[in-house]
């Protein structure tokens, strides 16, 4: 039994799971449940499959005002983000090739939609292909990643800042920035290294 737990101020949680294999069995259980349930809803109004097709794809959602200020009081964390990587295949490793403060239409990630989400802590994926483990490069990549996750933050300090406790998340999201922390994807990396240089 694994137990997750959250404790940061106007916030605390305890979760209980038994592992990574009971959470995705639930979660295809949900999705069976709820594909059941719209389709019972469509045959009890007499709704065929194909007018169901030419509906849109999603309604717009309208947030209220008293929404917004409950999600800004917040602490909204997006616990993956594949962006460093997307900086090295599309900018050579460079933000001046590419300017995540203007929007990136692109990508997943640049500043703008950051702020608009209210993302007040990010974890950084420093991800590499799994093929590099087996290349032996995978070490120096990561490496590599982790720079390009540290060039960021110097290239706009007025929106990043590195975390690395919980006591730095609250004190940079306080201070109105995104707090940023790096996350190793996987082991190959680790395995990978004879000599770490540098972990973060």
């Amino acid at each position: 039994m694994c137990e997750l737990s959250v404790n940061l101020p106007g916030m605390r949680a305890n979760v209980k799971f038994s592992g990574a294999l009971m959470v995705g069995w639930m979660g295809c259980m949900l999705a069976f449940v709820l594909t059941d349930v719209d389709r019972a809803t469509a045959q009890q109004a007499g709704e065929s499959p194909s007018t169901r097709a030419s509906e849109p794809a999603y309604t717009p959602v309208v947030v209220s005002d008293e929404a917004r200020a409950i999600h800004a009081r917040g602490y909204v964390f997006d616990g993956h983000n594949d962006l460093p990587w997307e900086v090295r295949e599309r900018g050579s490793r460079s933000f001046d090739k590419l300017d995540i403060s203007q929007s990136q239409p692109q990508l997943h990630t640049d500043i703008p939609r950051l702020r608009q989400g209210g993302v007040g802590a990010q974890f950084w994926s420093v991800y590499v292909p799994s093929y590099t483990a087996a290349s032996g490069l995978a070490h120096q990549m990561t490496l590599e990643q982790i720079e390009i996750v540290h060039s960021m933050l110097a290239k706009y300090p007025e929106t990043f800042e590195l975390a690395l406790t919980s006591e730095d998340v609250v004190r940079i999201r306080a201070a109105g920035k995104i707090a940023s922390l790096i996350a190793i994807r996987s082991t190959g990396p680790i395995r990978a290294a004879t000599s770490p240089k540098r972990v973060g």
